[in-house]
């Protein structure tokens, strides 16, 4: 029998060189033993083992076996779940949120909610969603900031357009009614509202103060009366009204210039 042990309990040199045979050709170049220099150091080592291997195991989630009921695979899955960061129900889980969304821009708690079922069904982990949360919100912040501005220039230039037309619409009316025709013609379509026209329409007119400068297209714009309806109620008033409030060639007692006209309609107003 081998002497592997001297009076102190430490191995000997001749357990050293029988320890290769002893391991066996699979541990023969295995230098475990390097530092168990003794008996007591390799109790000690082995009791040392087993407890972090104890320890391993307490960590170590046990799959289901195939004839484990729907219970017990459901809490082997949320237990995996929960291990890889899903949280234990879907309120669990946070978005990321910016301090500040652009004007207009609103959150939907019912899409948040939706999102959180979604992600708690598939068991996605907490710090993941998080993270894509975070993506999504910028990437619609972008979006929207691009839209709107979108939005702003086509406003812009729908303004423009509609403001070279009705520049284009006032010299050709200027063209139509030169001179003092373009006040007094607009008092007679202000006599025409003023007899066919609803209440409405001539609370805007007076909004603007049309009836102090008939002449003022853009008023006449402002107030919501385009400029070929202006023509349009100037027609009517010729044809509808006494002739005695047209007043001038529209009169057969009286004559007087398109001014003339206009002013008998409305003696406070401006040309």
């Amino acid at each position: 029998m081998h002497d592997f042990l001297n009076e102190t309990g430490e191995f000997t040199e001749e357990f050293k060189t029988a320890l290769p045979e002893m391991l066996g050709e699979e541990h023969k170049d295995s230098k475990v033993f390097d530092d168990i220099p003794s008996i007591s150091a390799l109790v000690k080592s082995h009791a040392d083992t087993k407890t972090a291997l104890g320890k391993k195991l307490d960590n170590v989630i046990t799959k289901p076996g195939e004839n484990a009921t729907d219970e017990e695979k459901a809490t082997y899955a949320q237990t995996i779940a929960e291990a890889a960061g899903a949280p234990k129900e879907a309120s669990g889980y946070e978005f990321f949120k910016s301090e500040k969304l652009p004007e207009g821009m609103e959150r939907s708690q019912a899409t948040e909610d939706a999102y959180r079922a979604l992600f708690f069904k598939h068991k996605v982990s907490a710090a993941v969603v998080k993270e894509l949360s975070q993506a999504f919100e910028e990437m619609q912040i972008g979006s929207f900031n691009s839209v709107t501005e979108a939005d702003k220039v086509a406003v812009a230039e729908k303004a423009d357009e509609e403001q070279r037309v009705f520049d284009a619409g006032c010299t050709k009316l200027k063209t139509e009614w030169p001179g003092e025709k373009l006040p007094a013609n607009a008092r007679i379509s202000l006599a025409a509202i003023n007899a066919f026209a609803d209440d409405d329409l001539k609370a805007a007119l007076k909004e603007v103060k049309m009836y102090e400068n008939a002449s003022d297209l853009a008023a006449w714009k402002k107030a919501g009366v385009p400029l070929n309806t202006l023509k349009t109620f100037y027609k009517v008033g010729l044809k509808t009204l006494d002739a005695s409030v047209l007043g001038g060639e529209h009169s057969s007692h009286e004559e007087g210039s398109e001014k003339d006209k206009a002013r008998k309609m409305y003696p406070n107003t401006k040309a």
